[in-house]
């Protein structure tokens, strides 16, 4: 029903929740799609009115069609226009996936949102035994480049078990060499090199 300032009251019907809505709108205002649908915990991007899906912006507002058009359109139709719960409006969309797992998502934080019980730990259980610290037994990328990498770990292995026979003398690096004298000059080693290629 319309107000004399151009507000009216428009019932709004979603089968698929078999929910309605009381909606109070303005007659020059722009549909908007994600309050729509938030009302119906919908997909925005897929809402339709009465069958009828009606172009929108980035915003997912209306680009065009205000509520006073539409429902002039619906009303020349034969359609709904929501001024009565007998002639509701339909609202027909996608059901929203809130409070399912992203495909990438932090199992830490996952473990956070459980407590409020939106998120099923599924692969927090598999991971962590109960005596394993969570940080410890659900480190992902630690496990997976331990594992991929069986040779470098032999190589190590080698190294350490080679490098126990061996002298365990830190090596030099110094400019100084054992005998306590400066290294050479680069002139000297010139000279030194020039007189070879005369022998």
């Amino acid at each position: 029903m319309a107000g004399d300032s151009g507000r009216r009251k428009i019932k709004l019907f979603c089968p698929s929740v078999s929910k309605i809505v009381e909606w109070v709108a303005w007659n020059d205002e722009k549909l908007d799609f994600r309050a729509i649908a938030a009302a119906f915990g919908l997909e925005p991007s897929t809402v339709k009115l009465n069958g009828h899906f009606i172009s929108r912006g980035f915003d997912l507002v209306a680009t065009c069609v205000t509520w006073q058009s539409l429902l002039t359109f619906f009303s020349a139709r034969g359609l709904s226009t929501g001024k009565h719960e007998a002639d509701a409006l339909l609202v027909h969309g996608k059901l929203s996936k809130l409070g399912t797992k992203r495909a990438r998502s932090d199992p830490l934080e996952d473990f956070a949102c459980n407590d409020l019980g939106l998120i099923k730990t599924k692969k927090l259980k598999d991971k962590c035994s109960v005596g394993e610290s969570l940080i410890s037994g659900c480190n992902k990328r630690k496990l997976l480049s331990e594992d991929s990498h069986p040779l470098k770990k032999l190589k190590l292995n080698m190294d350490d078990s080679f490098g126990g026979s061996g002298s365990k003398t830190p090596l030099k690096c110094s400019f100084m060499s054992d005998n306590g004298l400066k290294r050479t000059r680069e002139d000297d080693m010139i000279a030194s090199a020039s007189c070879k290629k005369i022998r």
